[in-house]
């Protein structure tokens, strides 16, 4: 008989902060107001930053990027290509609430599985993609838009 249980690999809270700091040190590298926010693997707020002088518009935005990112397993910057050669994709995708396909939504792996993501309301996409890839390798791996 199989076990009715499944084990998934969590992001711990220490972790969480890790990402959070790191994130923090890259938009200040950057010279950017980040909001940042990391998630465990099921999509769900563990920790979250909102730097000084950032807009309050980017809050949602960057837990609605992580929140994708865990929900997808996938960089949410790979989104706008696909979404822009498939209008039937682009549809499905708006549909679902809390997606967001904008970049700056990054899966955090450890050992090949998905234990949570960071996303980044910053300033341009670019940077928000940045500084996302840099927080997600400091705990783990990221994978690559």
């Amino acid at each position: 008989m199989s076990s009715p249980a499944v084990t998934r690999l969590s992001i711990s809270d220490s972790a969480a902060q890790q990402v959070i700091e790191s994130a923090i040190r890259e938009a200040q590298r950057l010279g950017v107001a980040a909001v940042v926010a990391v998630v465990d693997e099921s999509g769900v707020l563990k920790a979250f930053h909102r730097m000084d002088g950032s807009l309050l518009s980017m809050v949602q935005v960057a837990q609605d990027k992580a929140f994708s990112s865990a929900a997808t397993r996938l960089p949410t910057g790979m989104w706008f290509e696909a979404t822009r050669q498939d209008k039937v994709f682009e549809f499905g995708i708006s549909a679902i609430k809390g997606i967001c396909p904008l970049a700056g939504g990054v899966p955090i792996s450890l050992d090949g599985q998905v234990i949570g993501a960071v996303g980044v309301s910053a300033g341009t996409l670019e940077q928000d993609e940045q500084i996302a890839q840099t927080a997600a390798a400091a705990v783990g791996s990221a994978q690559p838009a």
